[in-house]
């Protein structure tokens, strides 16, 4: 699942997607809850929330509280449940940066255990 250029959640959020469009998860189909989610992706519960957001903001699911994730009545095909070009380039510029800030933690990371690994050899 786990993809080096793009953070879980977004990937977690595109398979969901795939599935909403490809009429594995039809209109109005009650979804999983984010804990069955996070179990089966292996992710965090938070992760999972934050794909569900990306899905909700696209206009594929809606949330209500108590009740659970549903898809959509028409996933894909309502000028009104689509964002507006604007927020997608805006959304899609974000994923962008959050994939690159993921990277530059790695890296971050790998040169602090080299520095810690060098300091440890004096």
């Amino acid at each position: 699942m786990q993809s080096e250029s793009q953070p879980p959640y977004v990937v977690i959020a595109g398979d969901l997607r795939r599935k909403i469009l490809d009429g594995t998860f039809g209109p109005g189909e009650r979804l999983a809850t984010a804990k069955v989610f996070a179990k089966e992706y292996g992710a965090a519960i938070m992760t999972v929330q934050n794909a569900i957001r990306l899905l909700r903001e696209e206009g594929l699911v809606i949330t209500q509280q108590g009740r659970g994730i549903f898809v959509s009545a028409n996933p894909g095909e309502s000028a009104d449940q689509r964002p507006s070009a604007e927020f997608a380039a805006v959304m899609s510029s974000l994923d962008k940066v959050i994939a690159e800030l993921g990277r530059l933690d790695g890296r971050v990371r790998e040169l602090e255990q080299t520095v810690d690994a060098l300091q440890s050899g004096d």
